[in-house]
């Protein structure tokens, strides 16, 4: 779900949410869809399609996560499908959720 620019599209007619490259938000943010995240947010970010060109200070967690090249992520990432584009600034655990799930069973 992913176009040259390493932009979500919509391909399902879900819609995109954006958090503008000058808009700060401090707490958890989720949303059914994607989100776009430009800005920056200080806390966890839950939605099916998450790609960060910003900042997150927080967990991710979402079906498919896109770390893109400026982006900078300090916390972990839940994903099914995970790119982290070269470039992207990572620090915390990525985990599948199939794997997240699998230990709850144990």
């Amino acid at each position: 779900m992913v176009n040259n620019s390493s932009r979500i599209q919509d391909h399902s007619h879900q819609s995109v949410s954006t958090i503008d490259d000058r808009l700060v938000v401090q707490g958890d943010v989720s949303a059914k869809g994607a989100i776009q995240i430009d800005g920056q947010v200080e806390g966890n970010v839950r939605a099916d399609h998450v790609a960060i060109r910003g900042r997150l200070i927080g967990s991710v967690r979402a079906q498919g996560v896109i770390l893109q090249a400026a982006c900078y992520v300090a916390g972990d990432v839940y994903y099914h499908t995970l790119t982290i584009e070269q470039g992207a600034h990572f620090e915390g655990v990525s985990r599948s959720l199939d794997t997240a799930r699998q230990k709850l069973k144990v």
